[in-house]
């Protein structure tokens, strides 16, 4: 990911999974309080778990209670959504535990204030679950991660390229400002790099004509002319760029859901540059979630009973399992 990101002269972005799984970690589950209570509660869903007896007995406490009969769900320490999912089938319990606790001794047992810091963990920790769901999508681009776009231009540019966002998440109106000057700015620089490269084209050394020996008065007012036709060529392409800009932002914004690409493949020939930057901007995944269920799909295909393929094999049917999709 980040070779693929600098081979299209993009900044690269950080992992949004891996940062939100940071902020979790160091900023919430590092609190004592909430460790301790996270500590308890595992041992409360580990000794139902454990015991089918137990088991039974809770299954029957929330029939008696008109209760839909779940089970506890246990953490996983690798994984701080498991903690959110564990305190939340804890809380849905609460009642069928309290009686289940005078019936039967558990190893432990949560306090009042216990219960209420469970209450607000989860309120925290949702947010952050729904985020990160949200970023582990495969069509999740560097747009989605809104929280940073007033603090790294490659967020700010994704966002108003982005048909689904462009200019509504920005409350300030010089922030807004700043990001349309910088989108600006790359679409000129983007138009003069393939004005460049049309002339080097056509300018190839076969099809040059022989120079010819002329004074420097003529010199001169040839320079002249060739500045006078570059400073007009480049406020020309800033008034185009300018028009682009102004011309997409003003347009309604598409359904969250719908294809963000799709849309300026559409309009390539309206906005010509912007769609090109759009692909360019638009293209990097937020999150390396799809790299790693790619690695983890490996292990589907390559088992205890098909150990003899080949590399090149294994490598070949993981890439028909990622994209088969696109091709149908």
């Amino acid at each position: 990911m980040k070779r693929a990101m600098s081979q299209m002269g993009v900044q690269r972005a950080g992992c949004v999974a891996h940062l939100c799984q940071l902020c979790v970690h160091e900023g919430l589950l590092a609190q004592r309080s909430v460790t301790d209570t996270l500590a308890i509660a595992r041992k409360i869903v580990g000794h139902f778990k454990h015991s089918p007896l137990a088991y039974s007995r809770l299954e029957d406490i929330q029939t008696e209670l008109n209760m839909d009969i779940k089970r506890l769900q246990q953490d996983v320490q690798t994984r701080w959504n498991s903690n959110l999912y564990m305190l939340q089938s804890l809380m849905e319990q609460k009642r069928p535990l309290s009686v289940s606790s005078t019936e039967r001794t558990l190893p432990a047992v949560l306090t009042a204030n216990q219960w209420d810091l469970m209450k607000k963990v989860a309120d925290v920790l949702t947010p952050f679950e729904e985020l990160t769901r949200e970023v582990s999508r495969e069509d999740a681009t560097a747009a989605d991660v809104i929280p940073a776009i007033t603090a790294e231009p490659l967020f700010y540019i994704a966002t108003l390229l982005d048909p689904r966002y462009k200019d509504c998440f920005f409350i300030k109106s010089a922030n807004l400002t700043l990001a349309k000057e910088h989108l600006i700015q790359e679409l000129v620089n983007k138009e003069e790099k393939a004005r460049a490269v049309v002339s080097e084209a056509a300018a190839s050394p076969d099809t040059k004509a022989p120079r010819l020996e002329a004074c420097s008065t003529l010199d001169s007012a040839f320079e002249e002319i060739l500045q006078e036709r570059q400073s007009v060529s480049r406020s020309v392409s800033c008034t185009s760029a300018e028009v682009q800009v102004c011309t997409s932002l003003s347009e309604q914004t598409i359904p969250k859901r719908d294809d963000p690409l799709g849309y300026w493949k559409e309009r390539a020939l309206q906005f010509p540059s912007m769609a090109a930057l759009a692909a360019q901007y638009l293209s990097a995944p937020c999150s390396s979630v799809q790299s790693e269920r790619l690695f983890s799909s490996v292990s589907n295909i390559l088992d205890e009973n098909r150990n003899r393929l080949k590399s090149e094999n294994v490598e070949m049917l993981v890439f028909i399992k990622k994209n088969i999709k696109f091709i149908l």
